[in-house]
């Protein structure tokens, strides 16, 4: 080649080797010095080293591994240059710590693992070793931000559950406040009845409670009394003869219930006495039998029968020497049982006397078995689904058309309903402010039920 002139050096000069090489015959001319030759295997296309590709990838490698000036990535699919996120410099060596990167980072890291890969393999090639070694380290590096982000989901998922448990631990701790501040509202002394609990508000709270009550009285006929035939009777009978002006005494409420009779809820016991001394002979006063508490053990596991929960409560949670099994069941009747569909959780109802429903409401959580259970009173409010009134279920209903429970209108049920927006049934009649769903839990209706449950209930001792 010593006598050739400069334009035959250019024709035969060496070829580039290419991962397959192309036909025999001379290459075309260089304007350049040709650049240090690609690895064996490697396609013209996608002709960039290993640690080009990790570098836009995130993925710093060992320092063994030299590079001159960074090389930026060509898609072969689009023919246009894929710009790497730069690494920090000073960047460690080794695999990255996934652990450190937000969940953009790495699913962008992921997304540039699988372009790598992309680029790499394809239908009508085949692959060389180093290419090989590049989709290994490229499905690593995949693997580890998939495991990196079921970390992040599980941690989220463990706050989200500690922030469940303080919600209710701090609702567990309000009772305690607002039963105090029920009870000074009260009376002002002795203990806080579940009434007062129930008084409170969202975040413990007390709602406005008016006047403290007293004891109810329940006006009847009178034996031989043919004139008073329905409860409306009664009451007017009531109101002629009993003048409370005059007697400075305080009404709380009066209500019809059956058998022609009124209850008449008093706010002292003084005023009770004048009550019941100005009846007139044409009535027969009562005082109404007050119910036993009715205490739920929450969550109990499978549906075990009342004599089985009874055994749990005596012997996994009350003092033996207090609470002995045959006082537990003298002092605590099974009521009936709920569940849910799809559960294997049933709540167990009973029937208890004031001493010990104190007892386990006072405990909070009782074990059941292998089962720790909340202990809660319960409050049984009885809905109409056909008029949407309280203290009566749709057997004994009077009402001669049914009311949407959705929109309070007259002459459809819920199911047929097609209003927008919902309009409570029972506040839309006492013409009480009604946008909220029939029977929500801030109804004031049914707190008003509520509460008048409560005062039938004999929760003291």
């Amino acid at each position: 080649f010593g006598t050739m002139s400069e334009e035959e050096r250019e024709l035969f000069s060496p070829r580039v080797s290419l991962a397959r090489s192309p036909p025999r015959g001379p290459t075309a001319p260089l304007p350049a010095p040709m650049p240090p030759p690609a690895p064996r295997g490697v396609r013209a296309g996608a002709a960039m080293s290993a640690k080009g590709r990790r570098t836009g990838l995130h993925i710093p490698v060992a320092s063994g591994l030299s590079s001159s000036a960074p090389v930026t990535p060509v898609d072969p699919v689009a023919g246009v240059p894929s710009f790497p996120i730069p690494v920090a410099s000073g960047a460690p060596t080794g695999p990255l710590d996934v652990a450190a990167q937000g969940r953009l980072e790495l699913l962008e890291r992921a997304n540039r693992a699988v372009r790598g890969i992309m680029s790499v393999a394809t239908a009508a090639s085949k692959l060389n070793k180093s290419e090989v070694n590049l989709i290994s380290e490229l499905g690593r590096d995949i693997l580890a931000v998939v495991g990196a982000l079921g970390i992040q989901l599980s941690d989220k998922e463990l706050v989200v559950e500690r922030l469940r448990s303080a919600e209710a631990s701090a609702r567990r701790d309000s009772v305690a406040p607002s039963m105090a501040a029920g009870a000074a509202a009260g009376s002002g002394t002795g203990p806080a009845t579940f009434a007062t609990v129930l008084r409170t508000g969202p975040g413990g709270v007390p709602r406005s409670i008016g006047a403290s009550q007293g004891p109810s009285l329940a006006f009847y006929p009178s034996e031989g009394n043919a004139e008073l035939k329905t409860a409306e009777d009664t009451k007017k009978e009531v109101k002629k003869a009993i003048d409370p002006k005059s007697m400075a005494i305080g009404i709380q409420s009066v209500r019809k219930v059956g058998n022609a009779g009124v209850v008449v809820q008093t706010t002292s016991p003084g005023a009770a006495v004048k009550l019941r001394n100005a009846a007139p002979p044409s009535l027969r006063v009562t005082e109404p039998r007050r119910r036993q508490p009715l205490v739920a053990v929450n969550g109990v596991e499978g549906d075990p029968s009342f004599e089985e929960v009874i055994e749990c409560l005596a012997s996994q949670n009350l003092d033996p020497e207090e609470w002995p099994l045959t006082r537990v069941r003298a002092e605590l009747t099974g009521a009936f049982k709920k569940g849910r569909r799809q559960s294997n959780n049933t709540t167990v109802v009973f029937n208890a006397s004031p001493r010990i429903r104190d007892a386990l409401v006072k405990i909070g959580r009782v074990y059941v078995g292998w089962v720790a259970c909340e202990v809660t009173d319960f409050v049984r409010v009885t809905c109409c689904n056909k008029c949407q009134q309280y203290g009566h279920p749709e057997k004994f209903c009077r009402a001669k058309e049914a009311t949407c429970g959705r929109c309070g209108e007259d002459g459809h049920r819920m199911e047929a309903c097609k209003a927008a927006s919902a309009c409570c049934a029972t506040c839309r009649r006492f013409r009480r402010e009604a946008m909220h769903p029939t029977a929500s839990r801030d109804c004031p209706a049914r707190r008003h039920a509520e509460e008048r449950f409560l005062n039938q209930v004999e929760y003291g001792y």
